[in-house]
């Protein structure tokens, strides 16, 4: 279960976090029919699934989430995250979530999910004829996401150019067809995007982020200090994201940190960061993200997500303002 978990936390940073557990899926299937029993996939795919959730925001291409909140600091006109700026406190998350499912989680896991397993199967199914691909074309593709991932680091250019040159690449190579590599995109998610982005941009220009950012010192107090603010947003974006789109809820709560950020004299990226990273788990429901979606393979019933998902974001607050506090507290 650790194993899985903390390999599901990491990789999410850098592709899908659909993509992988979809992946993982029958990599899992096959480790259970191999060990006679040991394993057992309704286990370990919930903890690949919400691991593949709280994961992405190790790099600033891990998910759409990411960047909205960086479109909206581009915006603002201020401070604008690095490559792995969110990779310190999304990589003590990714730790504690795998030490969680490794123990108080299996458990809960254990009691709850007594049915039988969907994806385990007496007589393994007859194997599939393995796709033929050229090795080469195996090469090129790892070393356009190796070289991608270099250039995001060393910021030579803008990430869309990179990426589009990576495109390029991989089209010219043969490696990938132009159209149906086209058709794959998920344009709704693009949308959804870019909407979110124009109603953050709203929120900042119309004054709406101060607004309520000056409402939230009201409660809090003029003198409330960074810790505060880090335990506030990170238990509202924590809330808030298990009822609505994680993207939408970052783009439209990274002005009010903004705002926060300088009503108390801090890096915006101080307070912006934590929130993104809380704001990422969405993790109490299956639609609470693709990922988690995808994971109802295992069998799960919503009542086994919110067993699952609640105590760990109540376990997943505080060591985010711990952490907060080590990595970017002023």
């Amino acid at each position: 279960m650790f194993v899985t978990c903390m390999f599901s936390g990491i990789i999410t940073g850098f592709i899908s976090n659909t993509a992988l557990v979809v992946l993982m899926i029958p990599v899992i299937a096959g480790a259970a029919v191999k060990s006679c029993g040991k394993l057992h996939p309704k286990y370990l795919l919930m903890g690949v699934a919400v691991e593949a959730t709280v994961g992405e925001s190790i790099s600033l291409i891990g998910g759409a989430p990411n960047l909205a909140a960086q479109g909206t600091l581009v915006d603002a006109g201020v401070e604008t995250m690095g490559f792995f700026s969110c990779a310190p406190l999304t990589l003590v998350l990714v730790v504690i979530t795998a030490v969680n499912f490794s123990t108080i989680g299996y458990n809960i896991l254990v009691k709850t999910c007594n049915f039988d397993d969907p994806l385990v199967r007496e007589e393994p199914a007859d194997e599939k004829k393995a796709v033929d691909c050229p090795r080469w074309k195996q090469i090129v593709a790892i070393a356009v996401l190796v070289g991608s991932i270099i250039c995001f680091i060393l910021e030579i250019a803008d990430n869309q150019i990179i990426t589009f040159i990576g495109c390029v690449i991989l089209w010219t190579t043969g490696v990938l067809r132009v159209v149906p590599s086209l058709k794959q995109i998920d344009w709704n998610t693009m949308w959804v995007l870019n909407f979110c982005l124009v109603v953050a941009g709203a929120v900042n220009t119309s004054g709406t982020g101060a607004w309520v950012a000056d409402n939230i010192l009201s409660v809090l107090g003029q003198n409330a200090n960074y810790t505060t603010i880090i335990l506030c947003v990170a238990a509202i974006g924590g809330i808030l994201t298990q009822f609505m789109s994680n993207t939408a809820t970052n783009a439209m709560f990274t002005p009010i940190c903004i705002a926060l950020a300088q009503r108390i004299g801090v890096s915006p990226l101080a307070v912006v960061i934590p929130a993104l990273v809380m704001v990422n788990n969405a993790v109490t429901t299956p639609i609470g993200s693709p990922c988690m979606t995808v994971s109802l393979a295992g069998g799960y019933r919503p009542k086994d997500y919110l067993l699952v998902g609640i105590p760990l974001v109540i376990i997943l607050i505080p060591f985010t303002v711990l952490a907060s506090l080590l990595f970017y507290g002023v």
